[in-house]
This record gives C-alpha cells, sequence and structure tokens, in this order.
C-alpha cells in the first residue's frame, strides 16, 4: 500500500477536518504547519451530521515549516486569503521535487499568489468550492463535518500527469473530482466573495451609527431582499465569465447550484434549518449541507466506527485548550456557512 504524505498548512475549522478525515485514512500520513502546535491533542476527532466519527493522529504538528513538510508529497493551504502569500514564502525553500502545492479553496487568490511567489515548475491544485462544510469543535482536539459537497472540482497546472493527481484527490477525500479547464475556473467564484458581500450590503446600507440591541445572526436572517441583490450580483459575474478563459458550464450560477428557481427559495435555502442536529450544530440549507452517495457505500448507512491512522505522532507537548464558544478565544467565533 502506498502512503500519501501530506503537509496541512493551517488551524482553522477545514484544517481541523481535514486533518481529522486524512488522518484516519490507513494510507495517509498527515504533518500539520500551524502558529500553535502547542495546542494540539495527539489525536483529532471529527464528527459528521450522522453520527460518523473519524479519528486520526497526525505524524507531526509544527510551527516550523522545514519540519512540517518534511518527506510530504502533497502540501494543502487551508487558509484565509490574506495568509496565502506569506505561508507560500514561508514554505518555499522547503518544497522538494515534484510536490504538488494546492489550496483548500482557490478563490481567496491562491494561483495568482503561487504564479508569483513558487518555482514555475512547481504543481499546483486547487479546489474550486471546499470539500466540507467544517467548524472547529475544541481546537486541536475536535470539530465538526456539518456537510458534505457531492461533487468536487479541481483545477490542476504544472504536472505532466494531471489526471493521476486528480484521481489521487478524489481518492483521499472520497467524493468524485472533476479536473477544471483552467485556473481561473476555480480561482474565480460567484460564492463568498458575492454572497458575504451582497449580505452585507442589505445590512448596512441604511445604517446611520445606530447600535444594535442583539446579534444580527448573518444566515438565520437571511432576507429575500439580499436573496435578489445576490442574484443581480451574479447576473453580472455571469456576464464577465463570457469574456474570460472560462468553460461554459464550469462554473454553476447561484440559482442553478442552490437548486433553486427565484430569491425567495434561494433566501429559504440559505436560511439555516432550527432543528438541533444530533451534533449539537444546526443543520444548514439542503444544498450547503447534504449527506452523499460516495464511491461504494453511503454515509447515511455507513457504520459509526472510529478510524484510526497506522502512523504515530510524534509531537508530544499537549497543554490546556479552550473550548468552544470561550469568550476568550477567537478562534471558536466561526460561522460554519463561511466555509462553504
Amino acid at each position: 500500500m502506498t502512503t500519501t504524505h501530506i503537509c496541512i498548512c493551517g488551524g482553522g475549522s477545514l484544517a481541523h477536518v481535514c486533518a481529522g478525515v486524512l488522518a484516519s485514512r490507513p494510507d495517509t500520513q498527515v504533518n500539520i504547519l500551524t502558529r500553535h502546535p502547542q495546542d494540539w491533542a495527539e489525536r483529532i476527532t471529527v464528527t459528521d451530521p450522522d453520527g460518523r466519527i473519524y479519528e486520526g493522529a497526525p505524524a507531526t504538528v509544527s510551527a516550523d515549516a522545514r519540519e512540517a513538510l518534511q518527506g510530504c508529497t502533497l502540501v494543502l493551504l487551508c487558509l484565509p486569503g490574506f495568509a496565502i502569500r506569506e505561508t507560500l514564502e514561508r514554505i518555499r525553500p522547503h518544497i522538494g521535487p515534484a510536490v504538488a502545492v494546492g489550496s483548500i479553496v482557490s478563490s481567496t487568490g491562491f494561483f495568482f499568489a503561487a504564479h508569483s511567489v513558487l518555482d514555475a515548475d512547481t504543481p499546483l491544485f486547487g479546489f474550486q468550492r471546499v470539500p466540507y462544510i467544517a467548524r472547529t469543535g475544541e481546537y486541536g482536539r475536535s470539530a465538526l463535518l456539518l456537510g458534505y459537497k457531492p461533487e468536487l472540482a479541481v483545477a490542476i497546472e504544472h504536472t505532466p500527469d494531471a489526471e493521476a493527481l486528480r484521481a489521487l484527490l478524489e481518492k483521499l477525500w472520497s467524493t468524485p473530482t472533476r479536473l477544471l479547464g483552467s485556473h481561473y475556473e476555480a480561482s474565480l467564484t460567484n460564492s463568498n466573495p458575492i454572497l458575504h458581500t451582497g449580505r452585507l450590503y442589505t445590512l448596512w446600507s441604511q445604517w446611520h451609527g445606530e447600535v444594535s440591541e442583539r446579534p444580527i445572526l448573518f444566515y438565520r436572517e437571511w432576507t429575500d431582499d439580499a436573496s435578489r441583490l445576490l442574484l443581480d450580483m451574479d447576473a453580472e459575474f455571469m456576464q464577465l465569465l463570457q469574456v474570460l478563459p472560462v468553460g461554459k458550464h464550469a462554473i454553476p450560477s447561484l440559482l442553478d447550484y442552490y437548486e433553486c428557481s427565484d430569491a425567495e427559495s434561494l433566501t429559504r435555502n440559505l436560511q439555516p434549518h432550527s432543528r438541533p442536529d444530533e451534533t449539537g450544530g444546526r443543520r444548514m440549507g439542503a444544498r450547503l449541507c447534504q449527506p452523499i452517495l460516495h464511491r461504494g457505500f453511503s454515509l447515511r448507512s455507513a457504520p459509526h466506527r472510529r478510524h484510526s491512522p497506522a502512523s504515530p505522532r510524534r509531537n508530544t507537548h499537549p497543554e490546556p485548550r479552550l473550548r468552544l464558544g470561550d469568550e476568550n478565544d477567537p478562534r471558536s467565533r466561526e460561522d460554519p456557512c463561511l466555509q462553504g
């Protein structure tokens, strides 16, 4: 059995979920590059909406790029856009020959930064959308996988065998994965960049300095006005794609992606369901969080068992952890939908 050795850069929700899920595979060894290695436990537990538990032990958790990348054949950035260039500059001296560097989502500038920072022959890959709806549970110890995507799309560059890398990513994430025609099809998106700005505009365009008496719920109080503005922005976005090197059907419209017919149905889809799920969280809209049929098994019918990796972990410095919801831990203040 060939082992894939992957370094995950980052410590946010997606880094937690990807680390736990990938480390639970017997054919995968996971290292983590993070600013807070002392806060990570020896094992990471990830729970999905149906109660399935993934459990894995990273081999190395380190703040040192050289140590974290040692022996890795894949590097995966799970980072906000502002941290991508800085991280690429940190890891560049330690990227070995033929090591593929990628991003869990490409719409925050990954390919543009990679083109300017990394060597021209560095293999690159980037997902069009994140594979999971993710939320950190207890930092460095647990996370919630709130939803799977039924299909993934990835852009791949600078490798003689893009199909082999695509197939490897499909295997690692156990999700059908299609190859995009160019990095523009992964870099340009009508997801978060316009979804967040459209919603914020409807919230604050008529604001005159008043102080809200309570927190405003971003998704639960999503409005039809926000959906109408979002669809107008999407229509403009789709017009721009017509003059760029992007395949006709590479990026679906928001109505197609969320399987809606109008602004009102989009609102219903974006608002979280009110019923608490088994993990103590909330189920997201139907298109954001839906069980899917993976190759060979259904997640609804899969047994609820723990998965343990075969490789040991070298980092042995556990520290007290802050729990989700601790007001003193800014890492816990995350909206799960922001990862979608």
